[in-house]
Formats: C-alpha cells, sequence, structure tokens
C-alpha cells in the first residue's frame, strides 16, 4: 500500500512538471540527493578557516594565472574596443513597480542564503507587505546607480567536479556562490531592462541561444546537428571542435566588459555607472559559516547570480565576428561554443579549413 501511493504520488508529481524541465530537474534531484542529508565534499582538514583560504588563495590564483596568459597573448583594451556604433541607447534603468516586485517574489524558488536575514519562505508568504519596500529599495540602487555593498558578498562554497575526482586536490573544485535574495531581485530587475533593450534594437548576437526569448540549449542543437547533417547529405565531411573554456565567468575582464556594454551594446550613463557599482569589489569565500579573509574580486561575474550570465554573453559577443570574419559556421550558449566547418573530400580544403578553425580558437 506504501509503495502504491508513493508510486501515485511522484507519478502526479512527474505528470505536474510536463513542459517544465527545470522543475522536473529538481524533483528527480531532490529523489536522489536529499538536501537535508547531503554534506559538501571537502578535502581533509583539522581548521575549516584554514582551509577556506586555502581556498580562496587557490582560487585567486588560478584567475591570475589564465588571466597572464591571457593578456600576454592579447593586444585588447578597454580603450582600443572597437566601436558598433548601436542605433539605441540605454540610459537608465526603467523603475520597478510594486506588483512586478510582488510577482518575481511568488516565483522565488524556496532557496535561502545563509546572508539572508529572512528566509525564502517568509518572503513568500509576506509578498504583500514585502513588495513596495523591496521596490524602494530596488528603484533607490537604479536612480542611485549604486549597488548595495552589503550585497556584493556572497557566500561561496568550493562544489567538486565530478564524484569520481580526488577530493585532495584544490583543482578538482570549483566555486559557487549562493547570492542573497535581495541582491537577486535587484539583478531580476535590472536583467529583464538589459534583455528589453537588446531585443528592441535587435542587439543580440547571432546564433547565442542563451537568454533569448524562443531559444534554447534545443534550438541550439537542432541548429548545430541540422547543418552537420545537411553538409553529411551533400557528401562532406565535417569537422566539429566543442570549446570548453576554464573559468570562463571567472576571468572576465571588468573594464573590457563596461566598454563593450557601452560601444556595442548601447548601454550608457547611469545604466552604466550602475554595472561599474555592481561588478566592483566583491567578496568572499566561506565554508560552514567560515569566512576567508576578504579580498576584493579583481575579475569575473559571481556564478549563481541572475546576471553574471547575461553579462557573460555580452562580453564573448566578439566570438561570433571572429568565426564569421574566417568563414566558420559557429553556435553559442552562453560559454559553450560549437565551431564547425564542411570539408570536401580534399587536402587542400582540409588545411585551409584547419588553419580557418585555429585562427579562431587560438
Amino acid at each position: 500500500m506504501l509503495v502504491k501511493s508513493k508510486k501515485k504520488y511522484f507519478k502526479e508529481r512527474i505528470f505536474e512538471c510536463k513542459g517544465n524541465s527545470n522543475e522536473l530537474y529538481k524533483l528527480v534531484k531532490s529523489l536522489y540527493k536529499p538536501t537535508s542529508s547531503y554534506k559538501p565534499v571537502l578535502p581533509s582538514h583539522d581548521d575549516t578557516e584554514q582551509l577556506c583560504n586555502n581556498f580562496s588563495s587557490f582560487f585567486g590564483g588560478k584567475i591570475d594565472n589564465i588571466r597572464n596568459q591571457l593578456d600576454s597573448e592579447s593586444t585588447l583594451t578597454p580603450n582600443n574596443e572597437p566601436p558598433s556604433n548601436p542605433s539605441s541607447t540605454l540610459q537608465e534603468f526603467r523603475p520597478a513597480l510594486v506588483e512586478e516586485v510582488d510577482k518575481l517574489i511568488i516565483a522565488m524558488p524556496n532557496k535561502s542564503c545563509v546572508l539572508d536575514k529572512i528566509p525564502a519562505w517568509l518572503f513568500k508568504e509576506a509578498h504583500k507587505e514585502l513588495a513596495p519596500s523591496l521596490a524602494d529599495i530596488i528603484n533607490s540602487s537604479l536612480a542611485n546607480h549604486d549597488f548595495p555593498s552589503s550585497l556584493k558578498q556572497a557566500y561561496v562554497t568550493p562544489l567538486i567536479k565530478k564524484a569520481s575526482l580526488d577530493k585532495e586536490e584544490m583543482k578538482n573544485y570549483r566555486p559557487v556562490s549562493n547570492i542573497p535574495i535581495i541582491s537577486k531581485l535587484i539583478e531580476k530587475i535590472v536583467s529583464s531592462r538589459i534583455l528589453q533593450h537588446l531585443a528592441f534594437n535587435n542587439l543580440h548576437t547571432n546564433f547565442q541561444s542563451a537568454y533569448k526569448k524562443h531559444h534554447s540549449t534545443e534550438s541550439a542543437l537542432l541548429r548545430v546537428a541540422n547543418d552537420i547533417l545537411r553538409y553529411i547529405d551533400n557528401k562532406k565531411s565535417v569537422l566539429l571542435i566543442l570549446l570548453d573554456l576554464s573559468a570562463a565567468f571567472d576571468t572576465i575582464d571588468h573594464d573590457i566588459l563596461l566598454a563593450r556594454a557601452h560601444s556595442r551594446f548601447g548601454i550608457d550613463g547611469k545604466a552604466l555607472y550602475w554595472l561599474n557599482a555592481y561588478l566592483k569589489n566583491r567578496t568572499t569565500l566561506s565554508i560552514d559559516n567560515n569566512k576567508a579573509t576578504p579580498s576584493p574580486l579583481k575579475y569575473g561575474v559571481p556564478q549563481g547570480s541572475v546576471l553574471g550570465p547575461l553579462l557573460f554573453t555580452m562580453y564573448t559577443a566578439p566570438v561570433a565576428d571572429i568565426a564569421e570574419r574566417h568563414g566558420v559556421n559557429y553556435h553559442l550558449y552562453a560559454d559553450d561554443t560549437q565551431l564547425y566547418v564542411p570539408l570536401d573530400n580534399t587536402l587542400e580544403t582540409a588545411s585551409y579549413q584547419k588553419e580557418s578553425i585555429e585562427k579562431c580558437s587560438g
């Protein structure tokens, strides 16, 4: 009887998730890894605070090493960012309406950050009472083109990349941020304004399927698979390269991102000042509520944030220009990049296409 009831319950829950892959994923994840009993995998240690500082130094050093290599190979600086002269500019972010904030609170997941003074469930329970005050906080941030320093702290924990990896090796971990609820609300408002600006002025990167209406991983996969099959039908081979960028979100240069947001995407005035305030002087790393010695994060956008992935797609927009310039097909989904070219069965064509791919990826 108990087994039947349980089976019926989860069958109904799965049916409720029909058409919503995100909710289905959460449901399946809850079955395999109950949050109440889950403990993070960490290296062996006696002093948690010292481990926290060791991780902070490791992650910071890793980014510095990658940045130093990039700086030695790149000639791009914020001062020589090529202008693209967008036809319309976004001078300031439209204020948030109380009704808009209320809907965002209701739609929030029941997930809190340890930095939150109020748990997520209470936010949602008292959404009508809290929405006006939260709208005032959000609009004050937008009007004063400032981002509260108290919201720049993220509860960052190291997460092992694969369960099969050696847990004693710090290189097998990646930093994951848990952002305060109010920060996420502000970011959702700003993200919606930027997306509206990009869509209305047709500023989205061609063949970038992330954060575009009616686009997803499915649309990216469909296009790439369809193109490859068409080439094969025409008796051609296809060279496909899948790029995995190391610490992609963490190596973003803030000054180049801001210059690109201005020159390529037309973000200016108070809106640009707000983005600058949002990006600069972020901290810190924690394990089991033990905080590392605070140090500013010089690069990157916080993983786990709402706005970070969108800013990343803006930062990497020139990848599409490079691919098009060299006649290479491409498709992007956030930090996933696919480059592919058709090959005639001649050594000359293969050599030329190989050279084009190397120019794009190198």
